[in-house]
Order: C-alpha cells, then sequence, then structure tokens
C-alpha cells in the first residue's frame, strides 16, 4: 500500500501538499491541521512492512530536525519505504536514507541552526523595544482580560468550571485560578475593611 500523508496550516497550504502527494498516485491520504495529529496516529496503525508513506516534504514528518531523523530509523526499521511528492524521490529505503537524503538532511541541519539564531536575535531586539512602553509585563499576556473575567466568575454562578471553561473556550485551569484571584481579592478587602472598622 502507498499512504500519502498531508499536515498544513490552512486550507491553501493543504491543497499545495495535496498536489505534491497526490502525484505519487497514493492509495490513500491522511490528513492533519497544525493542531491535530490525529490521523497521523491512525495512519501509523494501517502502516506495515513493504508500505510506502509520501510526504510532501520531510518537515511534514516532525517539528524538529531531531523528531525527522528519529521517525525516518523508526519507519526503515519497520521495512517502510518513505518518499517525497514534491521531487518524486525516495528518501529512504531497503533500511537506509539515500544519498540525496543524507545531503539534504545535512542542508536542513544547517538552515534550522540558523533559522534558531535569526529567531533569537528578533526575539531579543522585539523584547528591548517592548521593554521600552511603561505598559509593558514580563511573561505571557492574561488569557481572560477583566471585563471577560468578570463574566466568566458571573458564569460561574449557574455552572460548573468544566462547563464554564467549555463556555468561554478556555481551560479549567484558567477558570480555577480565575475563582482563586477572585477569593484572594475578597479576602483582602474584609482584612482591610476589618482595619478601617477598628480605626
Amino acid at each position: 500500500m502507498q499512504y500519502g500523508y498531508i499536515r498544513a496550516w490552512d486550507d491553501s497550504e493543504a491543497a499545495h501538499q495535496r498536489a505534491q502527494v497526490a502525484a505519487k498516485r497514493p492509495d490513500v491520504i491522511y490528513q492533519d491541521d497544525a493542531t491535530d495529529n490525529s490521523a497521523w496516529l491512525a495512519l501509523q496503525n494501517q502502516l506495515a512492512p513493504g508500505d510506502t508513506l509520501i510526504v510532501a516534504s520531510l518537515d511534514r514528518l516532525g517539528m524538529s530536525l531531531e523528531a525527522i531523523v528519529l521517525l525516518l530509523e523508526q519507519l526503515l526499521a519497520a521495512g517502510i519505504t518513505v518518499a517525497t511528492g514534491a521531487a518524486g524521490d525516495f528518501v529512504a529505503r531497503d533500511g537506509a536514507m539515500t544519498d540525496l537524503t543524507q545531503e539534504k538532511m545535512t542542508l536542513l541541519a544547517v538552515a534550522t541552526q540558523a533559522d534558531r539564531i535569526l529567531l533569537q536575535e528578533r526575539m531579543r531586539l522585539g523584547k528591548v523595544q517592548m521593554m521600552q512602553d511603561p505598559s509593558f509585563r514580563e511573561g505571557r499576556p492574561p488569557v481572560l482580560t477583566p471585563v471577560k473575567e468578570r463574566a466568566v466568575l458571573r458564569y460561574l454562578e449557574t455552572h460548573t468550571q468544566i462547563q464554564t471553561a467549555d463556555h468561554y473556550g478556555v481551560s479549567r485551569a484558567t477558570v480555577t485560578r480565575a475563582v482563586r484571584r477572585a477569593k484572594d481579592a475578597a479576602l483582602a478587602e474584609q482584612a482591610q475593611s476589618k482595619i478601617a472598622d477598628k480605626k
């Protein structure tokens, strides 16, 4: 069997990859988006010795060079041939990577390292610029704005935390933290009120 696999951020990219993969005439094509790998998990259960896996490019097999190499080694050990639809060449077959694939992996490693250095530099420069803004705050931005957090707390009066998290599209942990902040604020207000009463 020949299996195609697509992992794309949007419909346009998916269509581009599908055209490349379909050029190798796979029997079936599995597709994931960037946030889901259920199709890949299902495909792994179908792959058997002698099968061929077709992807548009090597980076569809993993998020890092290390992950791609590890997966290729696992597929080779299982007797699975790997091919790219773009160039129409075999990446790995008969238990070994082709010479062309090894050259590509070397170039990919160099490009990955260069991209990582550039990204780190851009992030550093971006942070320096943001720190010049008086409103800049270190760390991740809050998931809930003050207005949305108040709405979450009102919704919680008649619903469970799980229902509230689903309704507002946030994690249960986010809802739990909102509740904790509300309780802390209430306790602080009570403490201040007692101090004022004593005066």
